[in-house]
């Protein structure tokens, strides 16, 4: 090892001479590739670490061919060099917390990670595309192959780490991660992502087990930190799970579903509203991605609705913008079809949530929340069909409140409040004659407010909400076509604003006679 120390020091003091790096090659001869990953794994200094992977990577890029294959022929010294290259890239990985009182992390929890990280990503490409080039010369096909393929999970982690924005990563990290991903499609002859992580990592795989994937071997190193006891500390475990899962679709992520579900459980059910949005997206994704059929069995859907449930006592927009929609995929299959015609029609948890999303928006004064308690409510009614008409007398209370309030200049409650009422009126119909009165009070109302605001909202949103009104007003001629053409046709006096008498009066003189509901 001393001689390998004068050599990295002999180099580091004549870098800029021409002659040295003419004649680097004859020198580093008398060691192998083994011996130099070796004498890195004993260096301590961070700084120092750094600027001898910067010349390994020159040796590799100007080394002659025989150099680098002359590891790779006796089968031990193989395996020394895969050791080696996986404890230089494990080096540099997101650390593990292990005495972090709390994790919550920020970017001081990381000082020099992505300087780190930088060079062994140069490293690995420059690495991995020698070693493509050997392949396509017909030499020493097998033991290269090999290599590779033993090579590719750690190099794919740590790309994954850096991909994407985080504390710990720069723009040059990210920059080198995507081409480290890059390369590794070229090598594995794909030119997507989601391919990528199916690739086979193993010589003539006729059978093609799902063992021999990329993403298995990833999931197998990365299992140990993904644990209840450990996810926490693990945040670059955590980047790697979402990024392959995401990037996992149907049908492959059935075959996974034991490995991805119980992390995303773990980061739904954590108290940092971080974990919380990430753990319902990779919820939302798996229930996506899986079939129903899978997910119904040893009842893991139901467990993925109740984590999902929980989140509904929130107040924080992100988490239930994400939450709301990852459980109506989840009532889909957990829950049978309400209009499946059965006579009985016991409380469904479509009805339960739909009843607690009612009186969280009844009760919620920040708009935000209010457009998106109210966003999917519609889905709801659709899905219950005749069942909502339990609680059409809540339903009528809130849209009635919520009409009455703008929250221009979008106007989206209102929208999504008037999208409710035309779909409780289709699937509620049988009982709608008995609150008419209500809901055409409601409406006229809310086109008396609209005809009196001009500052406020914009005249595109205007007509859109005027032209939902009208069409909701038709629905209940079809209805009954007498009572509502006698209130309509009451307001058509002095006092009531331009527009409104205007929609009344369109409404009075369309023909429903053709219209169906």
């Amino acid at each position: 090892m001393e001689g390998l120390k004068a050599l990295f020091d002999g180099f580091l003091k004549n870098h800029h001479q021409s002659e040295s790096r003419h004649d680097f090659s004859i020198v580093w001869q008398r060691f192998t590739l083994v011996d130099i990953l070796r004498f890195l794994r004993q260096i301590k200094k961070k700084e120092d670490f750094s600027v001898r992977v910067e010349i390994v990577t020159v040796i590799l890029t100007e080394c002659a061919d025989d150099w680098l294959v002359g590891s790779l022929q006796q089968e031990q010294e193989a395996i020394a060099l895969y050791k080696g290259i996986q404890e230089v890239v494990s080096s540099v990985l997101v650390p593990t917390f292990q005495d972090k009182e709390h994790y919550a992390f920020d970017e001081n929890d990381f000082p020099s990670v992505a300087s780190q990280a930088e060079n062994i990503l140069s490293f690995v490409i420059v690495l991995l595309s020698r070693l493509g080039d050997l392949r396509k010369k017909n030499s020493h096909v097998c033991e290269i192959a090999k290599l590779i393929y033993k090579v590719c999970p750690h190099a794919m982690i740590l790309a994954l780490e850096h991909v994407e924005n985080g504390f710990w990563t720069t723009t040059t990290s990210i920059k080198k991660a995507k081409r480290l991903l890059q390369c590794l499609c070229e090598l594995l002859d794909t030119d997507e992502y989601s391919k990528l992580l199916q690739c086979h990592l193993m010589l003539n795989d006729e059978i093609q087990r799902t063992e021999s994937t990329l993403l298995y071997k990833i999931f197998q190193i990365i299992k140990s930190k993904l644990l209840r006891e450990t996810w926490k500390k693990s945040p670059g475990a955590k980047c790697v799970f979402i990024w392959c899962l995401n990037h996992t679709s149907f049908p492959v992520l059935s075959e996974f579903l034991e490995s991805v579900l119980p992390p995303a459980l773990l980061f739904t059910d954590d108290y940092m509203l971080v974990n919380k949005v990430s753990g319902v997206s990779c919820l939302m994704h798996i229930v996506n991605n899986v079939s129903a059929e899978e997910l119904r069995w040893y009842g893991r859907a139901d467990v993925i609705l109740e984590a999902l449930r929980h989140q509904l006592y929130t107040s924080e927009p992100t988490l239930l913008a994400k939450t709301i929609p990852a459980i109506l995929c989840t009532l889909k299959i957990v829950e049978k079809n309400p209009q499946s015609g059965e006579t009985t029609r016991p409380v469904s948890r479509f009805e339960e949530i739909y009843q607690q999303l009612l009186q969280n928006a009844e009760g919620e004064n920040i708009l935000k929340l209010r457009r998106i308690y109210t966003q999917h409510l519609h889905i709801f009614v659709e899905m219950m069909g005749i069942s909502a008409v339990r609680y059409l007398g809540i339903t009528l209370n809130v849209i009635g409140h919520f009409l009455e309030i703008s929250d221009s200049p979008s106007e989206e409650a209102r929208f999504n409040m008037l999208l409710l009422l035309q779909k409780t009126i289709r699937y509620c119909w049988p009982r709608i004659p008995c609150h008419m009165n209500s809901i055409l009070k409601m409406l006229v109302k809310c086109l008396c407010d609209l005809s009196l605001d001009s500052l406020t909202i914009s005249g595109e949103v205007k007509t859109r909400l005027v032209t939902a009104i009208k069409e909701i007003l038709v629905i209940m001629k079809c209805l009954n076509s007498e009572n509502v053409k006698g209130q309509l046709g009451s307001l058509d006096c002095d006092g009531i604003p331009d527009l409104c008498r205007e929609i009344c009066k369109q409404v009075v003189e369309t023909d429903v006679t053709t219209f169906t509901l």
